[in-house]
C-alpha cells in the first residue's frame, strides 16, 4: 500500500478511537513574534512563541463507508483538510545574513497579515543571537536544509466573527484605548522598573495580555513532521566545488527518484557532504515524530514517517496580529501603540537579563569573595588609616564587584548548556535564551574593562598578581567537567585577591601574615561552595559533573569540620605573626564556634538549606574582620582630604 495512503489510514484510525486530532489545539493560540523560533527550541521541542489559546471551537466528526470525516466545525467557513505530502530534500539554502535567516525561517512562521512593525520579529528568541553571530563570520558560510512530511491543514477565517476563549476575553476587558495617553506618566524605564506601580495600572493591563496571549494568534497550521539541518563550515574552494554539486542555492535542486523497499516515496535528496573537513558547527532539529537512528539512512526517514502520523506538530503556520480580534478602530489603534511599547519593555529586559548576568541582583556572595582581601588589607593597615587607605579599599572593593561580575559571564557562557538541565540555573539568562552569546560577550567586556582600568591605578605586582587571578578563574568552570576539586581551584585562584590587597595596602613585599590568609581563604570554599554545591548534586550526577559534594557524599559535613579546624589553625598562626591582639584570638574561637554549629544543623537535602548556608557565610568571614581591626594595636583615623594623595596610588 501507497504509505502516504497507510499513513492518511493511520491518522483516520486515531481520530475515530480518541475523538480528537493530534496537536489541533495549535489553531487558534497565542504567539509572541518576538519570542517566535520557527526551527523550534531545543529544550522546549517546539516554537517557544506560542503563547495561552485564544480562538475557542470544537470540531465534530461524521462516519461514512470508508472511515470518519470531519464534516463541520462550529466556526462557519473553517476547514481541516488532508494534505499528504513527504519531501526529503537536501537542497542546502546558503544564508549569509541576518534577512536572509529571517525570510527564510519566516516561510514556517508567516505573520504576512499583520500591518505593524515586523522588525524585531523572533529577535528574542533562542538561539537567535548565536545564529547571528554565526552569520559575522566572512570566512564561514551557514547552510539550512529543510525537509517536510505535511499530514493535514487546518485553518479558521478572519472575516468572520470568532468565539474566544474565557480568559481572553476577560483580560481584554481590562484594555483601556488612549494607550498613547497613559505612557505620559508611565515611561518603559519607569514601567521596567516597577510595573506595579498605580501610573502604569492601565499600561500593565496591555502588557500582561502580551506575555500571556503573545501578539498575534494562528489562523492557519499545517500538521506534521519537519527535519532541519543547520551547518556552518569554512568558506573554501572545494566548498564551492561542492555547493555547486549538492545544489546550493535559492531555487536549486538535483533530483534524484528511489523506492523504498517499504512503500512507494518520491525523495528529493543531493549528494551529502558531511564528510567536509571544513565543518564548524552543526545542528539538526527534527519537529513532529519519534527519534530514530541516521536520519539520512532510506529506511531510517520511512521509519520516521511512519511515526509522524501519531505524534504531528505544527510545522508551518500562519499568524494574524490579535487586533483583529478587536471590534473597535479605537483599541485595534490602541494595540499598535501597546506593542510600540512592548518592544521598548523588550529592549529594558535585556538590560536587566545582562544586569542578572552580572548578578547585580545578588551582592552577598561578592561581600562572602571580598571578605578575605579586606582581612588582607585590614592586616596591612597603618598605625594611622588616611584617606589614601580607604580610597584605595573602596577601588579594591569596586574592583572585586566588576571582577566577580566577569567571572560569573565566564561561568554562564561556558555552562549555558549544562545550565539548562539544572533546575536552580536554567532561568540564567543565557540558559533561559533571554539573552545570547553576543550580549553575554559585551557584557563581560565591559566588565573586564571596568575590572582593568582600576586595577592600572595599582603597582606592577599587583598588576600581575591581577591578570594572575582573572586567569586562573576562568579556568574554575571548566575545572567541574574534569576534577571534584572545583572548589579548591576557586578558592586557591579567588584567593589570590589577598595577596593584592596586602601589596595595595602596604606598598611592600608579600610577607607570612598574608601568606596565612591566602592558605586560609583557598580552602573556605571548600566548605560553603561544597554545601552550595549540594542543591545540584543530583543534576550534576546526570551531567556528568563532578563536585566535592558528590566526591564526599554523606562526609561532607565531616570533612567540612576538618577544613573548619585548619582555618583556625591558619587563622591562629596568622595573628602571631602580624602581632594581634586577644580581641582576633577571641574572634577566631567565636567564628569556629559559629561554623561548626551552622555545619550541623544544615539539611544537605535541602537545597534551601545549603543557599541560606552560603548566605550566612558572610558572618563568618564578617567576625574574623571585626576581629583583625580590634586586635590591632593603637589603631586610629585621620580622614583630612590631601590632594597630594592622589599621586601616590
Amino acid at each position: 500500500m501507497n504509505l502516504y495512503i497507510h499513513t492518511y489510514m493511520d491518522i483516520i484510525k486515531k481520530i475515530n478511537k480518541f475523538k480528537k486530532i493530534p496537536s489541533l489545539e495549535y489553531l487558534g493560540c497565542g504567539y509572541d513574534i518576538l519570542f517566535g523560533n520557527p526551527l523550534t527550541d531545543s529544550e522546549l521541542l517546539v516554537d517557544p512563541g506560542f503563547r495561552d489559546p485564544i480562538v475557542s471551537y470544537s470540531v465534530m466528526f461524521k462516519k461514512n463507508k470508508l472511515f470518519q470525516k470531519i464534516s463541520s466545525s462550529n466556526i462557519t467557513n473553517a476547514w481541516i483538510r488532508p494534505l499528504i505530502e513527504c519531501k526529503r530534500s537536501n537542497e542546502r539554502t546558503v544564508v549569509d545574513n541576518l534577512e536572509n535567516y529571517k525570510s527564510l525561517i519566516s516561510v514556517d512562521s508567516d505573520i504576512s497579515a499583520s500591518t505593524i512593525d515586523e522588525s524585531a520579529k523572533f529577535s528574542l528568541s533562542t538561539n537567535f543571537s548565536e545564529i547571528s553571530d554565526l552569520l559575522k563570520s566572512n570566512k564561514k558560510k551557514l547552510y539550512v536544509d529543510k525537509s517536510y512530511c505535511f499530514l493535514l491543514e487546518a485553518g479558521i477565517p478572519l472575516n468572520h466573527t470568532l468565539k474566544l476563549k474565557n480568559s481572553f476575553i476577560a483580560a481584554a476587558r481590562k484594555l483601556k484605548i488612549n494607550f498613547n495617553k497613559y505612557i505620559e506618566n508611565c515611561s518603559v524605564l519607569k514601567y521596567t522598573v516597577d510595573k506595579n506601580s498605580e501610573e502604569c495600572k492601565e499600561v500593565k493591563a496591555w502588557m500582561d495580555m502580551f506575555e500571556q496571549f503573545g501578539t498575534h494568534f494562528s489562523y492557519d497550521i499545517k500538521l506534521g513532521g519537519r527535519i532541519t539541518y543547520i551547518t556552518q563550515e569554512e568558506a573554501s574552494r572545494d566548498n564551492k566545488h561542492n555547493e555547486k554539486e549538492v545544489g546550493v542555492g535559492l531555487g536549486v535542486k538535483e533530483k534524484t527518484s528511489n523506492t523504498s523497499g517499504e512503500a512507494n516515496v518520491d525523495f528529493i535528496f543531493g549528494k551529502k557532504s558531511n564528510k567536509s573537513k571544513n565543518l564548524s558547527f552543526k545542528h539538526t532539529n527534527i519537529l513532529g515524530g519519534l527519534p530514530v537512528g541516521d536520519i539520512s539512512n532510506d529506511s531510517e526517514y520511512v521509519k520516521w514517517i511512519k511515526s509522524v502520523y501519531k505524534y504531528p506538530m505544527p510545522i508551518r503556520s500562519q499568524f494574524a496580529p490579535i487586533s483583529k480580534l478587536f471590534k473597535t478602530k479605537a483599541l485595534k489603534e490602541a494595540y499598535n501603540e501597546a506593542y510600540g511599547f512592548y518592544l521598548g519593555t523588550r529592549f529594558y529586559n535585556k538590560i536587566a537579563s545582562c544586569g542578572r548576568l552580572m548578578r547585580v541582583h545578588s551582592l552577598m556572595p561578592v561581600v562572602i569573595f571580598a571578605l578575605p582581601a579586606m582581612w588582607s588589607a585590614s592586616l596591612a593597615l597603618p598605625s594611622v588609616v588616611t584617606f589614601l587607605e580607604i580610597k584605595k579599599i573602596g577601588l579594591m572593593c569596586l574592583g572585586a564587584f566588576f571582577a566577580r561580575s566577569a567571572g560569573c559571564c565566564v561561568n554562564d557562557i561556558l555552562d549555558k548548556n549544562f545550565d539548562k538541565h539544572v533546575e536552580r540555573t536554567k532561568i540564567r539568562p543565557l540558559a533561559n535564551g533571554s539573552i545570547g552569546t553576543k550580549e553575554a560577550l559585551t557584557t563581560l567586556a565591559f566588565n573586564s574593562a571596568m575590572a582593568l582600568s582600576i586595577l592600572l591605578q595599582f603597582d606592577a605586582n599587583t598588576i600581575m598578581l591581577g591578570f594572575l587571578t582573572s586567569i586562573t578563574c576562568s579556568l574554575y568552570p571548566l575545572m567541574k567537567r574534569y576534577t571534584n576539586y572545583a572548589q579548591l581551584v576557586l578558592g586557591m585562584s579567588s584567593s589570590i585577591g589577598t595577596l593584592m590587597a596586602w601589596t595595595i595596602i602596604s606598598g611592600g613585599p608579600i610577607t607570612l601574615p598574608p601568606i596565612f590568609i591566602y592558605l586560609t581563604a583557598s580552602i573556605w570554599p571548600m566548605i560553603y561552595d561544597t554545601i552550595y554545591a549540594h542543591q545540584d548534586k543530583e543534576f550534576d550526577k546526570k551531567l556528568g559533573l563532578k563536585s566535592l559534594a558528590l566526591l564526599w557524599g554523606d562526609n561532607t559535613k565531616k570533612m567540612c569540620n576538618l577544613i573548619a579546624y585548619n582555618m583556625s589553625i591558619l587563622l591562629a598562626t596568622c595573628g602571631y605573626f602580624a602581632k594581634l591582639g586577644d580581641p582576633f584570638y577571641a574572634s577566631v574561637v567565636l567564628s569556629h564556634l559559629w561554623m561548626l554549629r551552622q555545619l550541623k544543623t544544615v539539611n544537605l537535602e535541602d537545597p534551601a538549606a545549603c543557599f541560606r548556608f552560603f548566605k550566612n557565610s558572610v558572618i563568618y568571614g564578617g567576625i574574623i574582620l571585626a576581629g583583625i581591626l580590634a586586635g590591632k594595636k593603637d589603631l586610629s583615623l585621620d580622614l583630612k582630604f590631601n590632594r597630594s594623595i592622589e599621586s601616590n596610588i
